[in-house]
């Protein structure tokens, strides 16, 4: 099955819609919408051949966002950066780890 730019673009969109809404909207933790998340992240990330080091610096960079809303006192909206920090940095040393796994592969082919 061929990934369009136009089915490409609108699956950006659902996870950055989800993403948003968990934050700013809900003020609960629901396990269920970041495994939803991590799910479609997993699947549509080789699809659109995302290197592991962006996960890690969208995980690095909630951090320092977390860090701020701390200072701020929004200690809700922190704790939902700490918690999709922790997703993303999740997200990308998996794709480091699927992606060393294909190298060994390759190399013992060769």
């Amino acid at each position: 099955m061929k990934i369009t730019g136009k089915k490409r673009g609108i699956l950006k969109l659902i996870l950055l819609i989800i993403f948003l809404i968990d934050i700013f909207i809900f003020y609960s933790n629901y396990d269920f919408l970041i495994l939803i998340f991590m799910i479609i992240c997993f699947f549509s990330f080789p699809i659109f051949a995302i290197e592991s080091k962006w996960s890690i610096y969208i995980g690095l960079s909630l951090l320092g966002l977390c860090l701020f809303f701390l200072i701020i006192n929004k200690t809700i909206i922190s704790e939902k950066f700490s918690i999709w920090a922790f997703v993303f940095l999740v997200i990308g040393n998996f794709q480091l780890l699927i992606n060393g796994l294909k190298r060994k592969k390759i190399n013992e082919k060769n």
